[in-house]
Parts: structure tokens; C-alpha cells; sequence
């Protein structure tokens, strides 16, 4: 490798690369889907500019703090700022979805739906996880298991999002406590 092929940081697009031959080679509910996805995420954000890359983005859940790292209509990436005091209520995708934190603390809990989806507004979820991830910790959010809620614990609290194809246009948001279901588009209304 020559000296100026060695400066040049390792990219958004290779990082995306690696994620589409893992997505061919290997379907997203196996279990060492997530580690193996989240080395070339952990190569990405070890630059040291990590969080100066990126396109801003309007996020559906995190509101300002979010950028694009990598789009092609099928797989994504982003990183995403989380507040402290900004919890995102459990919710479905309708895709893959896999969460990195990049810096700071984020709890988050995993649900499985336990009821058959029959009655109108009524929904039961099972906690299947429910831990603090810190930086370098990663979770694969995949149907059935795709519900998560999560918020973070500290300030600077930032994580990487990568999805495995377009988001369903409405979607599920849970209330677990009182065992209600809401569809709506995320930010927005039915």
C-alpha cells in the first residue's frame, strides 16, 4: 500500500460496502449477524473526525442531531444525537434494524409482541432485554423482535443506526404499561 493510500480514512462507503456483502452472505437473524456487522461500524467511528462526517438530517425520533452516513434506498446508516431527557417510546420498523452507540450511554429495552394483533389499540409485549449499552455495544433489532424503546442516560450520548431496507411508511408505537398500540407515521399522525 502506498503512503497516500494509508492517510486516506477508512470510509462511509466501505463501511456500507462491508454491511451489503455481510447482508448477502448471512440473513439478519443470525446470531453472529450484529458482531459481525458492528466491526466495520467500530473501524468507522474509531476516525477521529467521526462525528464531523456525515449529511444533516431530519431524524424521525431524535429531532436536529442526525446525519446521513450512508443511503442507497436499501441499506442506511446514520448516527443520530440523543438528549438526555428525550425518551422514544417502543416502536416497530417493519425492517432489520441494527443500534451502535458511538459515545455515551443509552438504555434500552427489546420487546416481543405476545398478543395476535386482533383487537384494535390493544397490544402485550414481552421484555426480552432491557440493559445500558455504552460505546461499542450493539443490539440487532429484527422481525419479530424489532419493537425497542430506548433513551439516553448521560449528555453526548450518540449511536449509529444502520437498516436493512426502507422503513414501513406507519408504523406500531407501544404504551406497555397500559398495553396500547398506536399506528402513525413517526413524528407525525395517522
Amino acid at each position: 500500500m502506498n503512503s497516500i493510500a494509508a492517510q486516506i480514512p477508512y470510509s462511509n462507503r466501505e463501511c456500507a460496502q462491508a454491511i451489503i456483502e455481510l447482508g448477502r452472505a448471512l440473513p439478519a437473524d443470525d446470531p453472529s449477524f450484529i458482531e459481525k456487522l458492528a466491526t466495520p461500524i467500530r473501524r468507522l467511528m474509531a476516525r477521529p473526525d467521526f462525528f464531523d462526517i456525515g449529511v444533516k438530517r431530519q431524524s424521525n425520533h431524535t429531532g436536529d442531531g442526525s446525519k446521513w452516513l450512508y443511503y442507497d434506498g436499501q441499506t442506511s446508516m446514520v448516527v443520530d444525537y440523543l438528549p438526555v431527557g428525550r425518551k422514544i417510546p417502543a416502536h416497530d420498523h417493519g425492517v432489520w434494524e441494527a443500534c451502535i452507540v458511538a459515545k455515551g450511554r443509552l438504555s434500552h429495552a427489546k420487546y416481543l409482541r405476545t398478543d395476535d394483533g386482533k383487537k384494535e389499540g390493544y397490544a402485550t409485549l414481552d421484555v426480552l432485554e432491557d440493559r445500558i449499552m455504552t460505546a461499542g455495544d450493539a443490539v440487532m433489532l429484527a422481525p419479530p423482535t424489532e419493537i425497542h424503546s430506548f433513551f439516553a442516560v448521560e449528555d453526548d450520548t450518540f449511536f449509529v443506526t444502520v437498516m436493512g431496507g426502507p422503513y414501513k411508511q406507519f408504523r406500531n408505537y407501544f404504551n406497555p404499561a397500559e398495553k396500547t398500540v398506536t399506528v402513525r407515521a413517526p413524528g407525525g399522525s395517522r
